[in-house]
Order: structure tokens, then sequence, then C-alpha cells
């Protein structure tokens, strides 16, 4: 069996855990995979309304 590397794009903040005492990372929006993502279109829906708006 071959295995193959995939990565995966995802728009990502850190918040502070209190408990940890530490940032953790959140994950805002997920694109999915890098070879199937779509700069372009990621572009216009940019530019067409604010991040806020995306319903994540």
């Amino acid at each position: 069996m071959h295995s193959i590397e995939v990565t995966y794009l995802a728009l990502a903040h850190n918040e502070h855990d209190p408990k940890a005492g530490m940032p953790k990372a959140e994950i805002v929006h997920n694109f999915g995979r890098a070879d199937l993502f779509d700069p372009d279109g990621l572009r216009c829906r940019v530019a067409e309304e604010p991040v806020a708006t995306w319903g994540v």
C-alpha cells in the first residue's frame, strides 16, 4: 500500500486558554485540501464581503 501526503489550509488565530495558561489555536475557517484550493475564488470572496460575515 502506498501513502500520499496531503496538505490542508486553514485560517486560524490564537486565543488565550486560561486553564492552560498559554495560547491555543482556534480554526476560523477550513479551506480544505491545498491541491484543490482556489486562490482566485478566495480573493473574490474577500473583496465582496468582510470575513466576519462568512458564517464560521
